[in-house]
C-alpha cells in the first residue's frame, strides 16, 4: 500500500495534505476511537473546515479526489 500512497501523494502535490498515522501509537489509537475506524487502510477526507466528507478503505484514485474536491468547493 505504501508505494500506491506515495504515488498518489506525489500526484496531488500541494492540493491535498496526506497524513500517515501509525494506528498502533497512542495518537493513532485515539484517532481510531475518535473516528470510529479500525480498518486498515482508512482514508478520511475532510473539507477546508475540517468536516469529514468521505471515508474509504482503499487507496483513493486521483480523479476521485479531484471530484470530491470540486463538490466540496476546496479546489
Amino acid at each position: 500500500i505504501k508505494p500506491a500512497v506515495d504515488r498518489l501523494q506525489t500526484k496531488l502535490g500541494e492540493r491535498f495534505r496526506v497524513i500517515r498515522i501509525n494506528i498502533h501509537s497512542q495518537f493513532g489509537i485515539s484517532l481510531t476511537k475518535k473516528y470510529l475506524t479500525r480498518t486498515v487502510p482508512s482514508f478520511l477526507i475532510f473539507d477546508a473546515n475540517g468536516k469529514e466528507v468521505k471515508r474509504l478503505h482503499k487507496v483513493p484514485k486521483y480523479e476521485f479526489l479531484m471530484d470530491v474536491s470540486g463538490k466540496t468547493g476546496d479546489s
